[in-house]
């Protein structure tokens, strides 16, 4: 009985911390609306696909360019509810990944607005 006790408690407070929450809001497919406030290009559409596990989890990008698709896999993280580590593989013996990260600036049930905190630029996607 304690034990089952103590299991129902472990579990309550790891499914209450803040990334397991944002992450479940990530699940699933974000279009891509604006970049710094400006509108995307003619021609140019890009998609942030999350499939979660607890804090981590695959992420596949799509974007794409005048009817031409790129599609990039790779995995994601996340560090308390305020940052997004992405992964991405390449062909560098060097640098076997390229790493993204970006703050989240505010997540909804239908809204997520991204910092890249490499260049400051604001990303607004929208729930597919």
């Amino acid at each position: 009985m304690k034990v089952s006790i103590l299991i129902f408690i472990a579990v309550i407070l790891t499914s209450c911390k803040p990334e397991v929450v944002l992450n479940k809001k990530l699940n699933g497919e974000w279009a891509l609306r604006s970049i710094n406030g400006n509108a995307l290009g003619d021609g140019y559409s890009e998609v942030m696909r999350f499939e979660e596990d607890k804090t981590e989890g695959d992420i596949t990008i799509t974007e794409i360019t005048n009817g031409l698709a790129a599609v990039k896999k790779g995995t994601y993280s996340l560090v308390k509810s305020s940052n997004i580590t992405v992964a991405i593989p390449n062909n560098s013996s060097e640098y076997p990944y390229d790493i993204t990260v970006y703050d989240v600036v505010k997540s909804t049930k239908n809204d997520l607005e991204l910092l890249r905190v490499s260049d400051s630029f604001v990303f607004i996607f929208s729930k597919n």
